[in-house]
């Protein structure tokens, strides 16, 4: 859309004006390339704008941010996933002198000028839960996630499946079981809240400021313009810090009280209340024909995603499917699940290199080899090429169960 900044109403958008045409635009004259020896910045050797406040401890984040007239708040928090509060008692913890005591819906927290203070005012509550109805346990969750996983999507494919299995001289059918992941960042999810009239300013530890702009507004009721959002760095975020539950708290008690209010997880709860890598099953039905090259490729990958699913090597016969949980279904997890470090990609990546490795071996051949043979793409070809090198956390091939295997550190 293009929108008038002054008045939002006024937009109108490219396909209107396009009125469904192509709208194209063809150089006529090759651009010069630079010569690498007039590079400034590539390839040179830069120092980092903030090193030097971060090995000197000035750098400051979410955690380290201080306003005048600040509480530090502890939010009462369910002991499993999908446990529903029941009945809270807070009485005992207005023993603690200085504590505030806030009950906003279905959160319940409790508010002191010192942080350790507040952590000693949560533990005085008393709370009973309702139970999660789930009977989901690590016993059974990957086949609840084949069982609710009835959507599916063929994201690549080429040949004749059925032709390459009769190819096959050796059949390969491998189930990979890909686990739930904490991020476990150095710096817990912290945020600082502050509101002043219509206005509120929030210090959070994200990787999503427009969104969590957005999320505030909705939350406490004020236009998404009046909502500021300030990023100090932030101590680790691969994926997971993009979810605010910390800045949503935050913010509701900034309001509640009057006061600024700074949330802070501790490392228990940053482990357990986190945004998990979701758990996955890659299955994949392969085989080799008589000369060791690959003659047929079937890949179905469930609940991770498809990032990364496609394969990449000249394989004649082959199909990609990624399959999810149905909208309005079971969900496929029991908890919150989200990006982690190249979302889907460390999943698909895992299982279709791992398949790789086990073909090499039964056909005998050096798993770089093997792979130089069923590559076409000359980037490719050229990695695979360089020369390993340990010291710099290069790839590595190390022996295990009589295979090799590839690790990437």
């Amino acid at each position: 859309m293009i929108i008038d900044r002054q008045n939002r109403e006024r937009r109108i958008a490219y396909g209107q004006l396009t009125k469904g045409q192509e709208i194209e635009r063809h150089l006529t004259a090759k651009p010069v390339l630079k010569d690498p020896s007039e590079f400034k910045v590539m390839g040179k050797t830069q120092v980092h704008r903030d090193a030097r406040e971060k090995v000197t401890g000035k750098a400051q984040f979410a955690g380290d941010i201080r306003v005048p007239g600040m509480l530090y708040a502890k939010a009462l928090k369910p002991p499993a996933h999908g446990a529903k509060l029941k009945t809270v008692d807070t009485e005992p913890c207005k023993q603690v002198a200085g504590v505030q005591v806030v009950r906003d819906g279905d959160l319940v927290a409790v508010l002191h000028e010192l942080p350790d203070m507040a952590e000693a005012a949560l533990a005085k509550i008393k709370a009973d839960f309702e139970p999660s109805p789930s009977d989901l346990s690590d016993k059974n969750i990957f086949d609840h996630m084949l069982k609710v996983s009835s959507t599916s999507r063929v994201v690549a494919e080429g040949g004749n499946l059925e032709y390459g299995r009769k190819l096959a001289k050796k059949k390969f059918e491998t189930t990979y079981l890909n686990s739930y992941v904490s991020h476990a960042p150095i710096e817990t999810h912290t945020a600082l809240a502050k509101i002043e009239g219509d206005k509120a300013t929030v210090w959070a530890s994200t990787q999503t400021p427009f969104a969590l702009q957005d999320q505030i507004a909705r939350a406490i009721g004020l236009d998404t313009k009046n909502v500021r959002i300030i990023v100090p760095f932030v101590g680790g975020g691969f994926g997971g810090k993009t979810r605010h539950l910390q800045a949503l708290d935050a913010a509701r008690l900034a309001k509640a009280v009057g006061k600024p209010v700074q949330v802070m997880a501790n490392r228990e709860e940053e482990f357990y209340y986190d945004t998990f890598r979701p758990a996955a099953v890659v299955r994949i039905n392969s085989g080799l024909d008589a000369s060791g090259k690959i003659a047929f490729w079937d890949y179905d990958v469930a609940c991770a995603g498809e990032r990364g699913s496609q394969q990449f090597y000249a394989i004649p016969n082959h199909r990609t499917v990624s399959r999810d949980a149905a909208p309005g279904g079971p969900a496929a997890h029991p908890f919150a699940t989200g990006p982690w470090r190249a979302p889907a990609n460390n999943t698909n990546t895992f299982a279709r290199e791992s398949q790789i490795e086990m073909m090499a071996a039964a056909a005998g051949i050096d798993p770089v080899e093997f792979r130089l043979q069923h590559l076409t793409d000359p980037h490719l070809i050229a990695v695979s090429k360089l020369p390993q090198n340990d010291s710099v956390g290069h790839q590595r091939r190390v022996q295990a169960s009589g295979a090799t295997v590839w690790l990437s550190a």
